[in-house]
């Protein structure tokens, strides 16, 4: 089919312009060839790997660096690199930062269905069957470190862009550092971001450069974790300050995810982490309201500290069974917990922070519960603004920016479980059949051959009907599937080897240990039911018919 079409039909609308233009007579420029080079199509007419980039005002992009740009992997591009499309062209600071982001892309997954172009991933390309290890090693790119210091010893200095990658994707913080000493010569940017700092000075830094040395500083574990971690907080509260930029979600969500890691290797108790992640949520949470990947990620950072600490709860279930209903994670789940108000005076049996902790996962329950809230509230209010506006029905639902897309409520719903939330995960539940269950887009669905990936709530419902269904009862989940069968949705409800086969696919055992939990939560209350009524039967009996201790 490719062999039969003109090269023409294959070319992009900036290429087309490009014709159009030449065309009407106006000649071409270094920039327009670099614009087509980077769309699809260089000056001889050969097809290049089109890349989806934005050319921000007054940066003119080279014709050398849309040549290395424009390639489906590193050692392509290194070819590029090597030979500059016009004599006499001279390496330049733009050409080495083009090569060092191809260096440092990642290699694309070998099965995945994206195609050169599609994403920022090396792609292969087929090797040469008769090359000697001789010829592969020669036209192999060099590392980041070699080619760093052919770029120093041709006499440029990183900068701008070119400084933000190197610092973006460096593991050391003495490459890092090394970077910034190197980048003006004197040392001033690196003693700017790394000792206490003029707030008015640090504004002038650039917040690709901020970002780029925040990534770095989240990267460090080890006895030095805890120390860049606040290092990092303090810097981003610094430069950014309370005004909200596009790099705020960024950066923020950096640090956010760098929290979910396990509390030892930032040198923090869970507590503590929990506090720290209700700092970065708040300020995330601007005027305008939290994005949904930050809101995805803080549901994330919160299961994943719940987790490590319900492994604690699991061991103690089988070691000291009689003191497991003094655990600030017990405590969460059981409705008839005896520090469920977790009052000032309460020491939870003598446990040092577990009254903190216990407080902290009320509160990332509730802030999470007020975010979701926040979120539908904007939607709506986008919603309203668009008022006749015709919008494709299944268009309307993958755009939106709340969590009614498959992936995000699925995020949320295991997130509440884990905070024992069990009923918001049935209003979770209902809100979504709402939503899903207009009947224009219950028509849309019904149209298609197979539903989209957005669209499949599977994984949704077997997390419910694993973790909540057995802590609600049976009126509320019948009057969830009636809601289904009502507005026509085709979900089917899972039964229990669909629940089995979506434990089996969990990546770790920490779904399984959450259902044993509240087993063993829910046969507490039977337990206690049970004795209740023994005491029941003991006082309607005569006096003298009791047993009665003589110890």
């Amino acid at each position: 089919m490719d062999e039969e079409m003109d090269p023409e039909e294959s070319w992009s609308r900036s290429v087309r312009a490009g014709m159009l233009m030449q065309e009407a007579g106006f000649p071409k420029e270094e920039l327009d060839d670099a614009v087509d080079v980077l769309q699809g199509m260089s000056p001889d007419g050969t097809p290049t790997i089109q890349q989806r980039v934005s050319l921000v005002r007054r940066r003119k992009v080279g014709l050398w660096e849309a040549s290395i740009r424009a390639t489906r992997n590193a050692q392509e591009a290194w070819e590029r690199f090597q030979n500059p499309p016009r004599a006499g062209l001279e390496l330049g600071l733009a050409e080495y930062t083009a090569m060092f982001g191809k260096l440092m892309l990642r290699e694309a997954d070998e099965h995945t269905t994206a195609l050169p172009g599609d994403k920022a991933l090396n792609f292969p390309t087929p090797q040469e069957a008769n090359l000697t290890e001789f010829e592969k090693a020669r036209i192999r790119p060099p590392s980041t470190s070699q080619l760093y210091e052919r770029m120093l010893k041709n006499g440029i200095r990183p900068s701008g862009s070119c400084l933000a990658i190197l610092l973006a994707n460096t593991e050391s913080m003495e490459m890092a550092r090394r970077y910034l000493r190197d980048s003006d010569g004197t040392g001033a940017l690196y003693r700017l971001l790394s000792q206490e700092m003029d707030v008015e000075a640090l504004k002038k830094v650039p917040l690709s450069l901020v970002s780029a040395y925040i990534q770095v500083m989240t990267r460090q574990g080890g006895k030095r974790g805890r120390k860049y971690l606040v290092r990092a907080i303090e810097l981003a509260e610094q430069r950014l300050g309370p005004v909200q930029s596009p790099w705020s979600d960024f950066i923020w969500g950096t640090i956010l995810k760098d929290l979910s890691q396990h509390h030892r290797g930032l040198k923090i108790l869970p507590y503590q982490q929990l506090k720290l992640s209700l700092h970065v949520v708040q300020k995330l949470d601007g005027p305008c309201g939290i994005s949904l990947p930050a809101f995805v990620q803080f549901s994330k950072t919160t299961r994943k500290i719940i987790k490590r600490e319900l492994e604690q709860l699991c061991r103690e279930m089988e070691s000291s069974p009689s003191t497991v209903k003094n655990n600030a994670l017990w405590a969460l789940y059981d409705k008839k917990s005896i520090h469920k108000d977790a009052m000032h005076w309460d020491t939870f049996g003598g446990r040092p922070g577990a009254l903190d902790l216990f407080r902290l996962f009320r509160s990332s329950a509730l802030r999470m519960k007020g975010l979701f809230d926040k979120l539908v509230s904007l939607e709506g209010e986008s919603r309203r603004l668009l008022g006749a506006t015709r919008v494709a029905p299944l268009d309307e639902m993958m755009w939106r920016r709340d969590p009614a897309r498959a992936e995000h409520a699925y995020e949320y719903m295991i997130s509440l479980a884990y905070l024992g939330e069990f009923q918001q995960m049935a209003k979770l539940l209902e809100w979504l059949i709402q939503k899903w269950g207009q009947p224009e887009v219950v028509q849309a669905l019904s149209e298609l051959d197979e539903l989209p990936p957005y669209a499949d709530f599977v994984r949704t419902l077997c997390a419910f009907r694993l973790v909540a269904e057995p802590m609600l009862g049976q009126g509320v989940v019948a009057s969830l599937r009636e809601a289904i069968d009502a507005a026509g949705l085709e979900w089917t409800w899972p039964d229990e080897e669909a629940v089995e086969a979506y434990v089996e696919t969990q990546e770790d055992d920490s779904i399984q240990a959450l259902a044993r939990v509240l087993e063993r939560v829910r046969l507490s209350w039977t337990n206690t039911r049970d004795e209740a009524e023994t005491e029941a039967e003991l006082d309607t009996e005569p006096a003298g018919n009791r047993w009665r201790s003589h110890v």
